[in-house]
Protein backbone atom coordinates (compact mmCIF):
# COMPACT_ATOMS: atom_id res chain seq x y z
CA UNK A 1 0.00 0.00 0.00
CA UNK A 2 1.08 3.75 -0.61
CA UNK A 3 0.22 6.09 1.79
CA UNK A 4 0.20 9.78 0.64
CA UNK A 5 1.21 11.60 3.99
CA UNK A 6 2.15 15.89 4.81
CA UNK A 7 5.45 15.81 5.72
CA UNK A 8 6.21 15.33 9.68
CA UNK A 9 2.20 14.06 10.05
CA UNK A 10 1.37 11.01 11.44
CA UNK A 11 -1.84 10.28 9.56
CA UNK A 12 -2.36 9.58 5.77
CA UNK A 13 -4.12 11.64 3.37
CA UNK A 14 -5.30 8.87 0.92
CA UNK A 15 -4.16 5.28 0.53
CA UNK A 16 -3.49 3.69 -2.42
CA UNK A 17 -3.20 0.23 -4.33
CA UNK A 18 -0.59 1.59 -6.91
CA UNK A 19 2.26 3.60 -6.56
CA UNK A 20 1.15 5.31 -9.65
CA UNK A 21 -2.00 6.42 -8.16
CA UNK A 22 -0.57 7.14 -4.96
CA UNK A 23 1.80 10.03 -7.43
CA UNK A 24 -1.44 11.02 -9.54
CA UNK A 25 -2.95 11.89 -6.15
CA UNK A 26 0.13 13.59 -4.39
CA UNK A 27 -0.58 17.32 -3.68
CA UNK A 28 1.96 19.80 -5.08
CA UNK A 29 3.82 20.35 -2.16
CA UNK A 30 5.01 19.72 1.41
CA UNK A 31 3.38 15.85 1.04
CA UNK A 32 5.16 12.34 0.37
CA UNK A 33 4.64 8.80 -0.51
CA UNK A 34 5.24 6.35 2.46
CA UNK A 35 5.40 2.54 1.42
CA UNK A 36 3.39 0.33 3.97
CA UNK A 37 4.21 -3.07 3.48
CA UNK A 38 1.73 -5.78 5.10
CA UNK A 39 2.69 -8.17 7.72
CA UNK A 40 1.20 -11.69 8.46
CA UNK A 41 0.19 -10.77 12.20
CA UNK A 42 -1.85 -13.88 13.19
CA UNK A 43 1.22 -16.27 11.84
CA UNK A 44 3.66 -14.09 13.76
CA UNK A 45 1.66 -13.43 16.82
CA UNK A 46 -0.97 -15.82 17.34
CA UNK A 47 -0.01 -19.17 15.48
CA UNK A 48 1.81 -21.90 17.64
CA UNK A 49 3.09 -23.85 14.94
CA UNK A 50 3.86 -20.78 12.37
CA UNK A 51 7.92 -22.57 12.66
CA UNK A 52 6.62 -25.86 11.20
CA UNK A 53 4.24 -24.01 8.32
CA UNK A 54 5.92 -24.24 4.86
CA UNK A 55 3.10 -21.35 3.95
CA UNK A 56 4.71 -18.86 6.53
CA UNK A 57 7.96 -20.11 5.89
CA UNK A 58 7.65 -19.17 2.21
CA UNK A 59 6.48 -15.49 3.02
CA UNK A 60 9.53 -15.53 4.63
CA UNK A 61 11.70 -16.33 2.53
CA UNK A 62 9.93 -13.94 -0.03
CA UNK A 63 10.05 -10.88 2.31
CA UNK A 64 13.51 -10.72 4.19
CA UNK A 65 12.05 -6.99 5.92
CA UNK A 66 9.84 -9.28 8.39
Amino acid sequence: MYAVKKVGGVRAKSVHTSEEDAKANLPPKDYVIEVRHGERTRCKSYCQVAGFCSQYKRYLAENPQE
